[in-house]
């Protein structure tokens, strides 16, 4: 009798507490909050062409890293 009763009362109840329990664990591990780690800096045809091709590629390359400069991202650790 006991058993039928938990297994009627678990089938009412689970949701409840498995919502209960989530929103409990969420709340004890909240995410960091956001922070640039990488920046990915391309160059596409069309602009390798105006610049002369890969001969010409310090000018925009230069430019690009000064527009990303910004985003600060993390520095490659030296060997």
């Amino acid at each position: 009798m006991a058993c039928a009763a938990g297994i009627t009362l678990s089938y009412f109840l689970d949701p409840f507490f498995d919502d209960v329990a989530y929103d409990f664990m969420y709340r004890l591990h909240r995410p960091k909050p956001w922070r640039t780690a990488s920046v990915v800096l391309a160059i596409d045809e069309k602009t390798l062409q105006k610049c002369g091709g890969i001969d010409g590629i310090r000018k925009p390359l230069a430019e690009g890293l000064r527009a990303v400069a910004h985003a600060a991202p993390r520095r490659w650790p030296s060997t």
